[in-house]
């Protein structure tokens, strides 16, 4: 990548991780005085929502990334009538999709208590509906944020989530403590995101004045073509990922329980900060590798950007996953009680399943880059359909309950992704015959994460201190042994030493622009 590309992508992944850590920060907060106000249950049922949502989520059929790859071409020739035909067309569809999706979710609300074993929940339509309309607001504004993604003005929209989740998170603080009130906590949810909308609105309306131009031709054929397949080809991939996505913990409120729901919720708050913020990370550099794509041709050139892209994230899925192993349980503990744990191997699922996901997370930005939509569509589907079926085995047959639920996915990724998407990118993006050692590679980072992390483990239960001293003896210790092994390991591979010398060029930089 060009220095300017580098550039928009440290930026990017840095506005990005910092909005993301404040939101982590924040998300602790407000749900440690939802559980200590309102309880498990409720925080069940509002993971159960979020879930519910997400199903219906599969109507805007991937087009928002379909529509973000295409804007690429025109944003790197500054051709503002394609792109505000482009933003048209994006508009119209997105309308359809809200509206759509109110509708279905409004049919769905009668049969919410189906999906509830046990408890009754008060107002639970009611609170559903507030959840639905947060959702739908989002379709009616949020399209024009694909076009700051696409010109690498990301972090902009950063900026704006994370003043507006402060504010949301206070305000819904003080009416947890006075009120504890679970519908007035999804008023203020719905208020803040109809305000972020539309600030983030108005601000690109300003930045590209052109968008409020009124287009007098439709989109080119080809453009729209392009976006037509790209857009099929983005149904399977978004069946799939809405499947592994939200059907855990509907499946674990059907046949376990909402109460063990709520319990999961802690854990899955946990682990989705985490993958958030890697996704920050990994992700944000998404329209530089399209960029990158589309200027360079050379197979060894798109290959060493891939290997070395994989080792990044590689390197974050490694750390990050052996911390979780180690510290989930003993900061659950000091965090909320004890009673809230799970046992060490469902802990130990639960973990394997994020790395296993976070893995993928190199392949699939180059597969959305390269815009290779339709190479992933029915595979997505298998994964679904696979994930889902193992887990009723598991649960219903086998009895294994949460274990069950989460080693279906697990075993979904296995026999599914962890080949085939990294052979999409090797054989058409990059198109090199060539791609065995990036297996060797692939695989053997997992089973180092694996690996290490038992190990990483066992020495925690030996040194076993308890409270706030204990965890951060916890964390240094793991960090420390695990970073010993990363090097030992890995030191003489090329992409380490690439890796290595980027950091130190970005704390070069650091010093001396603080000396200046």
């Amino acid at each position: 990548m060009d220095r300017n590309r580098v550039k928009s992508s440290i930026l990017n992944s840095s506005f990005a991780s910092f909005s993301q850590l404040i939101n982590i920060i924040v998300k602790f907060i407000v749900q440690t005085f939802f559980i200590r106000t309102l309880g498990a249950l409720y925080l069940g049922t509002n993971g159960l929502f979020i879930n519910v949502l997400g199903v219906l989520s599969f109507f805007d059929l991937g087009i928002n990334v379909a529509i973000t790859f295409s804007l690429y071409q025109p944003l790197s020739n500054r051709d503002n009538e394609l792109i505000n035909e482009i933003m048209a067309f994006f508009k119209k569809a997105y309308t359809v999709i809200g509206c759509l999706v109110l509708v279905i979710g409004l049919i769905l609300v009668p049969f919410l208590p189906w999906m509830i074993k046990g408890t009754k929940i008060p107002f639970l339509q009611l609170c559903f509906i507030i959840f639905l309309l947060n959702s739908v607001a989002s379709y009616f504004f949020s399209y024009k944020i694909s076009l700051l993604t696409a010109d690498q003005f990301g972090y902009q929209n950063s900026i704006n989530q994370t003043v507006f989740s402060l504010v949301q998170s206070m305000l819904q603080i003080i009416v947890l403590v006075v009120y504890r009130n679970f519908i007035l906590y999804l008023v203020i949810q719905l208020i803040c995101t109809i305000a972020s909308n539309l600030v983030i609105s108005l601000y690109i309306d300003k930045k590209y004045p052109f968008l409020k131009e009124k287009t007098k031709k439709n989109i080119p054929n080809d453009v729209l073509q392009k976006i037509k397949y790209n857009t099929l080809g983005m149904i399977g991939s978004k069946f799939g990922g809405i499947a592994l996505n939200t059907s855990d913990n509907i499946v674990i409120s059907a046949f376990v329980g909402i109460y063990y729901v709520g319990l999961y919720s802690n854990y899955l708050l946990i682990t989705n900060a985490v993958a958030s913020l890697l996704s920050q990370i990994v992700g944000s550099v998404s329209s530089s590798i399209g960029d990158f794509l589309v200027q360079h041709s050379k197979p060894l050139e798109r290959y060493r950007l891939f290997k070395r892209h994989l080792f990044v994230t590689f390197a974050f899925t490694y750390f990050c996953s052996i911390l979780l192993a180690c510290l989930l349980n003993p900061f659950i503990t000091f965090w909320i009680g004890s009673k809230f744990t799970f046992p060490t191997f469902l802990v130990d699922l639960i973990v394997i399943n994020f790395l296993l996901i976070e893995i993928r997370q190199s392949p699939i930005t180059f597969i959305t880059a390269a815009g290779l939509f339709n190479k992933v569509g029915i595979k997505s589907v298998i994964e679904a359909l696979v994930n889902i079926g193992l887990s009723l085995v598991f649960v219903l047959v086998f009895h294994l309950g949460i274990e069950g639920v989460i080693l279906g996915t697990i075993l979904s990724n296995i026999i599914i992704n962890l080949w085939y998407e990294p052979l999409v990118v090797i054989k058409i993006s990059i198109n090199l015959n060539k791609y065995s050692d990036v297996f060797i590679d692939y695989f053997t980072y997992i089973f180092s994460i694996i690996i290490v992390m038992l190990m990483s483990q066992y020495i925690i239960i030996r040194i076993n201190y308890a409270g706030f001293f204990g965890l951060i003896i916890d964390f240094v210790v793991v960090l420390v042994f695990s970073g010993f092994l990363f090097i030992v390991f890995f030191h003489k591979k090329e992409e380490y030493k690439y890796t290595v010398q980027i950091i130190k060029n970005i704390f070069s930089r650091f010093n001396a622009n603080r000396n200046n």
